[in-house]
């Protein structure tokens, strides 16, 4: 039998000389397009045609596809005129129609940007003037509320043909009389009516719809109306991210949507080259599975870093897509949410420049450090009786220890070792953006330069990027779209070390000796970090990556569409740390080849992904229907490769070629992965009357990283919902938005190793057999391995009312995480590494609400004024339903351990549940510590961990944002809090600061002032002089609650300014921001152990040419 190429796998080997052709391909198709001309132009409001011969519906179409108006009408009205030919140039839609239908039994009225074509009615058409009536020409310009001209908005009189549109300067002149109705509208903007009276020149001020953006949702395959979707979505605009300057998109979008929750590291703090954790809807994994949410951007899967190093000036839209049947399109990768990116498109009409700056100033946040200093520390020391001794022979030996120190501090010594390796930083981004083009041949360049450097000197990042885009639209059908891009990220990692080592060092040291020298040691013995960071060692890493992404949309016709996307990555990345071989921790050896080392890494990644839809969408009287079908393939591969060498002579021939050896036991190690993953999916809609809707859709995927006999599943979800706005039992003008909806679906994750199902040998390469290196299990296979699926129910309630003066929506979900990847233990007599492999057990259960309300408590057009107030609040409850033997295995040594509150994970209990012995404090008398059992009677002094009990969830009780913004004009004000009700934390700072203390390292004031002293003192903490280990306790349990002024953002924009017109300016933003501004909270505890937090301010400046 003749055996079939994998073609996939051709194209993927020969993919370098296939992009070259594409490439060729898409130059050549370039200068075709160029050379086309469209018969229907439009540019600021005004179109420009011409056509010979076209029937009136092929003309109707044409139009309403070069502009923003929508043409309804009677097929039958249409049937048996001329076809017509017209010949105009920059002529309004009026003027435009108006010849058209000169001579035809037909009208046309225009309602804000609809267009009704009917049979003329019987009556008489023109009636007499009312006596007296005087037309006068009426002028005026419109403008949004920031003072910009709005172009080619319409303005007419009511029940009159009479119309115009508005010029470039947003200017228009119309003849009227009094009494007579002005109507001005636009798309996007809030339509407004004006009684003429004895006005000869109108100032017209045009408000934003706010809810323009949530009548779409973006699924990232295609968009769909909002308003029969049964699924759960929050949607933001570009106003909105840049209202809310955080410092990157990630931190923005969880400013605006709390369950978008980011889980901050107390360890990494402001890290700038480190990514954080974030949920949607609460973890569904245990262990360090990934539970981050899926990001596309314009169709494609890209990183969270990605995402989070986007300039928000590019970013036209971000939904959130939180339940089945919001995420279902999206398979076996939607358990966890997903995050829709849509980019800003690059607008026709003559050539505009957007430069933007931003600069940010940057400090450490250390109000939660609370520190001895040098009178304090040494105090605590001699309290502690580190200067006491049973033998008068050593006596004399600590009596001058302390009288040295004692010295040293009266001489002023009081070292603030925390500002050692800290500094103001200073960052910087800008940003260039060209645009410009035609209707059908649009491009944009986009560039971007960003410096961020770190509190923690020696730290940052640098990034360039570069993109071209280019749309072009064929014979008003096929619209095309390329976008290229160039990243380069280079990071460097401080060389100071942990920031945890300098907060236990003891403020009557001194940094440097007599002669200004560093010491390497400190004079009481400890290492000097200081001296280490001085040295030329680096830990540093970058990596370059180019995209290119494709995507081509075609309007077969009114009711079909068809669009295919295609994406290809490639990244390089390379890292190297190196350790100078005079560095401190290197005291005590001997061995010249053992001081000093470096390890190089390096790795290549290569992806591809394309996808195709077809699109079905037709009314019919009172019905609706919308239909998809596509497909979708993925590719990835990766390979890495590093070593280790050691013994460098010294710091002037930094370069692996001066290494003396290998580490022993340890050669270079190469690795390599590939994935493969195909699937299917449908999507279909009904909408009956605009009130009813149903919703579902399938997915079929299969991938390679599952086992053989489960390579492939199907994904589903249905969903339900009713307007009852749109009932005509609510008649109420009150009343703009009510729509109840429900859904239930299947999906999964596969994020994980990608040879988890597979059986996998490791070769041994320092050994040989029969010459030739022998290979050890590594992990066993497991050809059952199968998808972890999520089964969730979702029940939702959207609200507007009063023009969406207040709206908002509330949601309730519960989602079953089954099938969860764990490790099964077995028999080590059976062979298997670590007496362990893969299997689908596991179930976790996440439930939860979440309430959005939004509102617009003043609002004075002619004022120009407006106040925003927008409040939400979630609540997510987590519980494990079964876990495996091996799970039980790592709770029993979690539960065993003494000091840190480890992950226990017991069925009917929280995966973040909080375990300790619990405590009834400290004797007045002995200054001891009092337990109680699990038996909860019996008291004992004696520590058991069998005696850990739950004491509460680290999880909060409740948690969400408060939104406020304030509009005057040309200004805008945002501030952004968030809150934390009611969760459990273990406060390690008073365990670690306070009583498991050394005497030696510094620490918290309260290990001085509130520690038990003497008997009666009713004291929270132990005493001093008690030098036993304090254990798990609930006394050191807290409930944590805390308000946080996490952004503030004043702008101050101005458009079409006479003064900066001089200097070719069209418009100029102005803004100042500032982040973590404050954080109250009623608990002590030290923040950003290993990398301190920060608060930081800045501004910026956009302006266009």
């Amino acid at each position: 039998m003749e055996k079939k190429p994998n073609w996939f796998c051709v194209f993927m080997r020969n993919r370098r000389k296939t992009f070259r052709i594409m490439k060729l391909t898409l130059m050549f198709l370039i200068i075709g397009i160029l050379q086309v001309s469209a018969n229907v132009y439009s540019q600021n409001g005004k179109l420009s045609i011409q056509v010979e011969k076209m029937e009136l519906t092929d003309l109707f179409w044409e139009l309403q596809e070069n502009s923003d108006v929508v043409f309804i009408y009677k097929s039958k009205d249409l049937i048996g005129f001329d076809k017509v030919s017209i010949t105009r140039n920059n002529a309004s839609i009026q003027e435009i129609l108006e010849e058209v239908l000169e001579g035809k039994d037909l009208e046309y009225s225009i309602d804000e940007d609809v267009v009704i074509i009917k049979k003329k009615r019987v009556e008489e058409e023109n009636s007499a003037p009312i006596e007296g009536q005087q037309k006068k020409s009426i002028k005026g310009k419109v403008t949004d509320k920031n003072g910009t001209p709005l172009p080619g908005v319409s303005v007419y009189l009511k029940g009159t043909y009479n119309g115009v549109a508005t010029n470039i300067d947003g200017e228009f002149s119309i003849n009227g009389g009094a009494g007579d109705i002005l109507v001005i509208s636009s798309v996007g903007m809030e339509t407004k009516e004006i009684t003429i009276e004895n006005q000869l020149d109108l100032k017209i001020v045009l408000m934003e719809q706010t809810s323009e953006l949530d009548d779409v949702v973006v699924t990232g395959y295609f968009n769909k109306g909002k308003a029969g979707f049964a699924g759960t979505v929050t949607n933001f605009s570009q106003e909105d991210l840049v209202k809310v300057s955080t410092g990157n998109v990630l931190t923005t979008i969880s400013a605006l949507d709390p369950s978008f929750r980011i889980h901050e590291s107390n360890l990494l703090g402001s890290d700038p080259n480190s990514v954080p954790d974030f949920t949607i809807r609460g973890r569904g994994s245990f262990l360090n599975s990934s539970t981050q949410p899926v990001f596309i951007v314009d169709g494609f899967q890209s990183t969270a870093e990605y995402v989070m190093d986007m300039d928000p000036n590019r970013i036209a839209s971000i939904n959130i897509l939180k339940d089945a049947s919001a995420t279902i399109l999206y398979g076996s990768r939607a358990a966890n949410g997903v995050v829709v990116i849509e980019t800003t498109k690059p607008e026709a009409g003559k050539l505009r420049v957007t430069y933007d700056f931003r600069p940010t100033f940057e400090f450490a946040d250390l109000r939660d450090y609370n520190l001895m200093n040098a009178t304090e520390k040494l105090e605590f020391e001699k309290m502690a009786g580190l200067y006491d001794s049973e033998y008068p022979q050593n006596q004399l030996y600590y009596d001058k220890q302390y009288n040295d120190k004692l010295k040293r501090v009266r001489e002023g010594v009081d070292t603030y070792w925390l500002s050692k390796p800290l500094r103001n930083a200073v960052s910087q981004a800008h940003s260039l953006y060209v645009e410009g083009g035609s209707e059908d041949v649009r491009y944009a360049i986009d560039a971007k330069y960003t410096n961020q450097q770190g509190v923690m000197k020696g730290s940052g990042n640098e990034q360039i990027d570069f993109g071209f885009k280019l749309i072009y639209r064929i014979a008003n059908k096929i619209t095309i779209k390329n976008y290229a891009q160039f990243v380069y990220k280079d990071r460097e990692n401080s060389p100071y070390g942990s920031f945890s080592n300098y907060t236990r060092l003891n403020p009557y040291e001194r940094t440097r000796d007599e002669n200004g020298d560093l010491m390497p040691i400190l004079e009481g013995g400890a290492l000097n970090p200081l001296y280490d960071a001085s040295l030329p060692s680096r830990n540093t890493s970058n990596y370059h990556t180019f995209y290119e992404r494709l995507n081509l949309d075609w309007n077969i016709s009114e009711a079909f569409r068809f669009v295919a996307q295609a994406n290809v990555m490639f990244q390089d990345n390379e890292s190297e740390i190196y350790t100078s071989p005079f560095s401190s921790i290197y005291n005590g050896i001997s061995e010249p080849e053992k001081k000093g080392s470096m390890t190089v890494s390096d790795g290549k990644v290569s992806e591809f992904s394309s996808n195709i839809n077809l699109q079905y969408n037709k009314e019919i009287d009172n019905h609706t229907l919308f239909f998809v079908v596509g497909g979708e393939i993925m590719f990835d591969e990766s390979d890495n490769r590093g070593f280790t060498v050691q013994g460098f002579p010294s710091d002037q021939y930094i370069d692996v070629a001066f290494a003396m050896q290998y580490p022993e036991g340890n050669k270079p190690i190469s690795s390599s992965s590939i994935s493969r993953s195909m699937g299917t999916f449908l999507n279909a809609n009904y909408i009956y009357d605009n009130r009813f809707f149903i919703d579902g859709s399938l997915r079929y995927d299969g991938s390679s990283k599952f086992g053989a006999d489960n390579k492939f599943a199907l994904f589903w979800a249905a969903g339900a919902g009713w307007n009852l706005h749109n009932e005509s039992f609510f008649t109420s003008d009150v009343i703009n938005n009510l729509k109840l909806r429900y859904n239930y679906g299947v999906t999964g994750n596969q994020e994980f190793s990608a040879h988890q199902a597979l059986t996998m040998y490791q070769y041994q390469t320092d050994r040989f057999y029969s010459n030739a290196a022998p290979a050890v299990l590594m992990a066993y296979g497991n050809p059952d391995l199968s998808w972890q699926d999520v089964k969730t129910h979702s029940l939702g309630l959207d609200f507007g009312f009063k023009e969406n003066r207040i709206q908002g929506s509330i949601n309730y979900y519960k989602k079953n995480t089954t099938g969860m990847l764990t490790d099964v233990t077995v028999a080590p007599s059976l062979g298997f590494p670590n007496g362990q492999y893969k299997a689908n057990l596991g179930e976790i259960e996440n439930k939860g609400y979440e309430l959005n309300l939004n509102l617009i408590p003043y609002r004075n057009r002619e004022k120009e004024m407006e106040v925003g107030l927008g409040i939400q609040i979630a609540k997510n409850e987590n519980k494990v339903l079964k876990i495996s033997e091996a799970l039980k295995t790592i709770n029993d040594e979690n539960n065993e351990n003494k000091f840190v509150p480890g992950s226990v994970y017991k069925e009917g209990r929280s995966i973040s549940a909080l375990m300790a012995v619990r405590s009834l404090g400290i004797n007045p008398t002995t200054g001891e510590e009092l337990y109680l059992k699990a038996d909860g009677k019996t008291v004992t002094t004696v520590w058991d961990a069998n005696d850990k009990v739950y004491i509460g969830d680290t999880e909060p009780e409740v948690f969400g944002n408060i939104n406020t913004n304030f509009a005057y004009k040309r200004w805008n004000l945002n501030m952004v809090f968030d809150y934390s009700l009611g969760a459990k934390v273990y406060n390690s700072t008073v365990v670690d600061k306070v009583e498991n203390l050394s005497p030696y390292d510094n620490g918290d004031k309260r290990a001085l002032y509130d520690r038990w002293k003497e008997v009666g003192d009713l004291s929270m903490y132990k005493g001093i002089s008690d030098a036993g280990t304090t254990y798990i306790t609930d006394r050191f349990v807290q409930t944590e609650n805390y308000l946080r002024l996490r952004s503030m953002t004043l702008m101050y924009k101005i458009s079409n300014s006479e003064k900066l017109k001089k200097y070719n300016i069209q418009s100029l933003r102005l803004s100042f921001y500032a982040n973590n501004l404050f954080r109250v909270s009623n608990i002590e505890v030290e923040r950003g152990l290993s990398y301190p937090f920060a608060r930081s301010f800045g501004f910026g400046v956009n302006v266009m040419f």
